[in-house]
């Protein structure tokens, strides 16, 4: 190959790669030219359930220009190491079961009420309530009839606020960034991605055998609403035979890859080798001969891992989900730090790749092997800039 051929390759490639990883702005970052920034101081720290102040949430700056018209950054929050209890399960300073008469207290007169069977739907402004009556029998009696024991709870048994003067217990609201929830709750239970809507949901259960579950539905890496619900009744787990398949951005390692159906790709980089497809939000890089998955990475912050991190995360945020590594590997000259955390599928890695100067991680890949080359970016993906070819058949 020519050398202007390599050298028009390797600009193309640090495009296409780098090229969907806009997640810079999500810490607290330098001003932006011809941009103006306000303050906005938080409320007065929350009182959780023990009396005692909540750590600091973060503070938000509201950024304006011309492009994005308004929008906030918001600092990092303190670290909570405590996970969250019973106590946490609160939003808007009510808890399920209670009555008409605490929400009324808490929001004030509603707008408007909806009967359905069994239950009523209250409305307020940015506030969503469902109700529960008392059913003229018990729980046990429920079970045997193949009704979820919890419907027979009265009082609250779902809220929704979408306004950011209604907090959950840890003083974490709307409008507050998805970073500082994993700082203050720890990872979360469940992450649910949506690829369809751009939206993620970070799911936190009470300890059994409580059933309060806590949903915080995250859009553009900010919360857009909270939900405060009884989880759904558990069914029966089997015990599996084999750990499940290591899965990063809905894609599982070493298995045959076929295309996701909720995403198109945008490019396809063919090598002796290997073949990496790109998405918009993630990559993968195939064995060519078997089509297996040996990486999967992420091109964006749209996307996190299975315990809430995403890229642009700092890594004392990686360490609050995921404890201290297993192997740490030092790039001191380029500002690297490789974390390496083994799953329970047999060779798999995640690996956060952190610049320490930032505190960002600006890499997070799930590998079938250790990454041998950090630096160019493209080695970290199993790419070799000498040998690349590019193919954008369709």
């Amino acid at each position: 190959m020519k050398q202007w051929q390599i050298r028009l390759i390797a600009c193309c490639l640090a495009g296409w790669l780098v090229g969907g990883a806009a997640w810079a702005e999500t810490t607290n970052v330098a001003e932006p030219a011809g941009e103006t920034a306000a303050a906005q101081e938080l409320p007065a720290a929350t009182e959780v359930a023990t009396g005692e102040a909540a750590a600091s949430v973060g503070k938000a700056e509201l950024h304006r220009n011309e492009e994005r018209g308004e929008y906030l950054v918001w600092t990092l929050a303190d670290i909570r190491e405590d996970d969250p209890t019973s106590a946490d399960f609160r939003l808007g300073g009510v808890a399920l079961g209670s009555d008409f008469a605490a929400l009324k207290k808490a929001f004030g007169v509603p707008e408007r009420r909806v009967e359905r069977d069994g239950s009523a739907q209250w409305y307020w402004p940015g506030v969503t309530a469902s109700v529960q009556r008392s059913l003229p029998y018990d729980a046990a009696t429920a079970e045997r009839i193949g009704v979820d024991p919890i419907r027979t709870v009265p009082g609250l048994a779902q809220l929704t606020v979408e306004k950011e003067a209604y907090p959950a217990a840890r003083g974490i609201a709307v409008g507050n960034s998805r970073e500082n929830i994993i700082r203050v709750y720890g990872a979360p239970t469940e992450v649910r991605w949506e690829p369809q809507t751009g939206v993620t949901n970070y799911i936190y259960r009470a300890p059994a055998p409580s059933r309060e579950e806590l949903i915080f539905r995250i859009r553009q890496m900010q919360i857009e609403t909270i939900t405060l619900r009884y989880a759904p009744q558990p069914a029966a787990a089997s015990a599996p035979l084999l750990p499940a398949p290591a899965r990063l951005a809905g894609v599982a390692l070493q298995e045959v890859f076929t295309q996701p159906p909720y995403t198109d790709w945008d490019y396809r980089i063919e090598q002796d080798y290997v073949q990496v497809w790109l998405y918009p939000d993630f990559g993968v890089t195939l064995d060519k001969e078997s089509g297996r998955t040996e990486r999967v990475f992420l091109r964006s912050n749209h996307v996190s891992t299975a315990k809430g991190i995403a890229l642009g995360d700092s890594l004392s945020t990686i360490l609050r989900a995921y404890g201290a590594p297993t192997i740490v590997a030092e790039q001191n000259e380029d500002s690297l730090q490789l974390c390496y955390y083994p799953l329970p599928q047999r060779d798999a890695y995640l690996v956060f790749v952190v610049n320490t100067e930032k505190d960002q991680a600006e890499d997070i890949i799930l590998t079938t092997s250790t990454i041998r080359r950090v630096l160019p970016r493209e080695a970290r993906y199993g790419l070799e800039m000498q040998e690349t070819g590019v193919s954008d058949e369709r």
